[in-house]
């Protein structure tokens, strides 16, 4: 049985997009969705498990940024999921707030997590730490020694160390 693929393809200017690949012997049909927030992964997902052409099959996420956030956090929500693949994906938000708002810029992090919270607010404490610690899914992780956003030593480093 072919898996089915949810990709998330930057850089664009919304959080990602899902690309749906189902392979049968007999055609091949792609779905591109843009991804705002993972509570459009969380719609997306139960919307596609519930077709009868897409029943048992396995289930992949691939994403990148906060496409990785959300791939990394989606299997608490869809145990389900077989496989992750998170590039440059942080563990948390208040992890990315801390990193990318310390010393001067410190004070702005409570108004941005309020933001994101108010935007998502059943995924804003998600954690990849704790989420990847509890599934079952085959896990690669991603990261750049030389990422400017989503520092290695933030984020990939913690969870290596974490799920080693």
């Amino acid at each position: 049985m072919e898996p089915v693929l949810f990709e998330t393809v930057p850089p664009t200017n919304v959080t990602a997009f899902l690309s749906l690949k189902v392979a049968s012997p007999k055609s091949q049909s792609t779905k591109v969705i843009p991804v705002f927030s993972s509570l459009n992964w969380k719609s997306y997902l139960s919307s596609l498990k519930a077709e009868p052409a897409l029943q048992d099959r396995t289930i992949a996420v691939v994403g990148h940024s906060w496409g990785g956030f959300s791939t990394m956090n989606i299997t608490a929500l869809h145990p389900d999921i077989t496989h992750v693949v998170a590039m440059s994906g942080f563990i948390s938000v208040r992890q990315i707030l801390d990193q990318t708002f310390a010393g001067p810029l410190k004070f702005a992090k409570k108004s941005l997590y309020e933001l994101e919270k108010r935007s998502n607010p059943d995924f804003v404490e998600f954690d990849a730490v704790k989420t990847l610690s509890q599934t079952g899914a085959k896990v690669l992780l991603i990261a750049s020694d030389n990422d400017a956003v989503v520092k290695k030593e933030f984020h990939y480093d913690v969870l290596h160390t974490a799920l080693d």
